[in-house]
């Protein structure tokens, strides 16, 4: 490791190379942040708006959010049960 770091430190075109590939990683990686905080705009607005058209509070809001998220949690509870049971009869008819 530290006879690769000599060696790019003694060369004027490797740290050049490596100073690009440091602003490439970065740009890209505030790049993603930046888009990552416009859809969380994007989606904090729209909840606003929601929240605003249907005269609702917030905490009912989220309320109704977290009841939805529990029945879906229960249906994918009992469709992971079947998709089980159906892949043991599956097994025990292709044992036969």
């Amino acid at each position: 490791m530290e006879t690769i770091l000599n060696e790019i430190l003694a060369n004027g075109v490797y740290i050049l190379i490596a100073v690009v590939l440091l602003v490439v990683v970065i740009f890209s990686a505030v790049k993603k942040i930046i888009k990552l905080l416009i859809y969380a705009f994007i989606l904090f607005a729209a909840f606003l708006i929601y929240i605003y058209y249907t005269d609702e509070s917030v905490i009912e809001t989220l309320e109704k959010g977290q009841e939805t998220i529990q029945k879906m949690e229960n249906n994918i509870e009992e469709k992971k049960k079947e998709i089980d049971e159906a892949k043991k009869k599956v097994e025990e008819k292709v044992k036969r």
